[in-house]
């Protein structure tokens, strides 16, 4: 069982006192109006920003005093704007998801090489191993980062708008592979922007302001106090259905 616990955190002017805490088993999606300080808050967790104030730690241990090492074996990362080398072949780039074990991708062990399979079946990339990132569309680069995320198999799953660039299936099929990761024992937190598919999927929605929280609660707690009308000043429509979900229209 994983606990993350987060304190007050604070980052610039960009997020203030943040604090919420979540369990292995969790989704939890993060939602927003541009430039809420979702991607911050997220960037703060995996050591890309320093944080001004605050603390965050991953049972009981600050993430900030980790070594950066260790810090990548316990936390995945998906990026917004994901980098890689354009003539990197998929397999290679799946494959660097085993780095924070010190391992080589040339010399990647059975288990390695059985994770970084599973990683690409789940994202549906099995005939692409052979071909080069630069070669793929954006929707598939999407795709690929988030394999190669699911490759550390780290107890803790950050993804920073992992749907865009995606058609409708695969919005769909990454949502069921997010939640999937969690309810196999992951910590995952997601940035969300599509608010039907946030209510239908996750667990819980934090909702962030200003670069302050202004929610934590359950889908249906998120609805019932119109906490989506006050974040983006829109009056908005939502019902549930008991098969397919939320239906969201304003």
């Amino acid at each position: 069982m994983t606990s993350l616990v987060i304190q007050q955190l604070s980052y610039q002017n960009i997020i203030r006192e943040i604090g919420f805490s979540a369990q292995s088993g969790e989704m939890i999606g993060v939602i927003g109006p541009n430039g809420a300080g979702k991607s911050a808050l997220l960037k703060c967790l995996c050591g890309v920003f320093a944080p001004v104030t605050g603390e965050a730690s991953i049972d009981g241990a600050s993430i900030f005093a980790m070594k950066s090492q260790y810090r990548a074996r316990n936390i995945a990362y998906v990026a917004q704007n994901q980098t890689a080398i354009p003539e990197m072949k998929i397999s290679d780039m799946i494959q660097l998801g085993r780095l924070p074990y010190g391992r080589d991708p040339r010399f990647l062990t059975a288990e390695d090489q059985e994770i970084c399979q599973i990683a690409t079946a789940l994202c549906e990339l099995h005939g692409y191993e052979n071909r080069y990132y630069h070669q793929i569309s954006g929707g598939e680069k999407s795709r690929v980062n988030l394999a190669r995320a699911l490759a550390v198999n780290a107890p803790i799953l950050l993804a920073d708008e992992p749907l865009t660039g995606l058609d409708v299936k695969y919005q769909i099929k990454i949502m069921e592979i997010l939640r999937a990761s969690a309810h196999n024992g992951k910590i995952v937190l997601a940035v969300i922007h599509d608010l039907a598919l946030a209510l239908r999927y996750c667990d819980r929605i934090i909702a962030i302001k200003d670069g302050t929280l202004r929610a934590n609660l359950v889908p249906r707690e998120i609805v019932s106090q119109k906490i989506a009308d006050q974040l983006f000043d829109t009056e908005f429509y939502i019902t549930e259905h008991p098969t397919y979900g939320y239906s969201v229209q304003f």
